[in-house]
């Protein structure tokens, strides 16, 4: 039912399914499992907005994983591709050489299923633990 009298009927069926659409990212940022905006414990406004704004933009870039995810074949929910993402594993290798000093750490991903490996694939993620990212005071693998 509307009260939108002057549309056409096509029209009205457009705005219903949008609205289901944004409904659904609703549905899918209280989610407690991924991407929960749960406030943390934050007294202050201006920390509550910030940590609003966070949660927001993590749910748009995971929507546009999940967009990309669907381009190549993958038809499951973003939980789905979020619980998919999460199995897949990252290993250290360390190889003691006998020699003194710090022993060769090498990294490399665990056996996946064929979804996940496609995943990867299409995410271009399949070279990304290779070269670590190096920001000062920080180390990524630690």
């Amino acid at each position: 039912m509307t009260n939108r009298h002057e549309w056409e009927s096509d029209k009205i069926i457009k705005a219903f399914f949008g609205q289901a659409i944004v409904e659904n990212s609703f549905k899918n940022i209280k989610n407690p499992y991924h991407l929960a905006v749960t406030p943390g414990f934050h007294w202050t406004t201006h920390k509550i907005k910030i940590h609003y704004f966070i949660c927001v933009i993590g749910y748009l870039l995971s929507t546009l994983i999940w967009h990309d995810a669907r381009k190549t074949g993958f038809s499951g929910t973003l939980d789905n591709l979020l619980d998919s993402l999460n199995e897949i594993r990252l290993s250290r290798l360390i190889e003691l050489t006998g020699k003194r000093g710090k022993p060769k750490v090498t990294y490399q991903l665990e056996e996946m299923s064929k979804e996940q490996e496609t995943l990867v694939q299409a995410l271009n993620l399949s070279e990304v633990h290779l070269k670590p990212l190096k920001i000062e005071g920080f180390s990524v693998y630690n």
